[in-house]
């Protein structure tokens, strides 16, 4: 396979965390490459996914403890609270990754960091 494919579906695969839980970290893991460059990219990729699962595991918590403590406390308080994290979750997980394989098919590099270079 040639590494303009390899790196389509390195940043393809990350679409697992719409899936399975945890998906879009353990999903490049899967792919083995030689290539150095492709590594670096791979690396970029689990690092900022890792990131990210975080942010938004913290994020649904807050949201879910706003909540909570509305509901106790006899406050209503708007769905639009928990729409943020919903939408976040979406933008993130499954649109980023589609446009990232987007700009790589366009650009047809095989090296394209798409992805923060996150602890270079």
């Amino acid at each position: 396979m040639s590494l303009y494919k390899i790196n389509i579906s390195l940043h393809a695969i990350v679409l697992l965390g719409c899936i399975a839980p945890l998906g879009n970290i353990w999903g490049p893991l899967l792919i083995q490459t030689d290539d150095l460059a492709l590594k670096r990219n791979k690396t970029f990729i689990i690092r900022f996914q890792i990131l990210l699962s975080i942010f938004l595991m913290i994020l649904g918590f807050s949201l879910w403890l706003i909540q909570t403590y509305g509901l106790v406390n006899g406050k209503a308080i708007k769905a639009e609270v928990s729409k943020i994290g919903v939408s976040l979750n979406f933008l993130l997980l499954f649109v980023y990754p589609i446009i990232n394989v987007v700009i790589i098919s366009l650009k047809k590099s095989p090296t394209l960091l798409c992805y923060p270079k996150i602890g270079c």
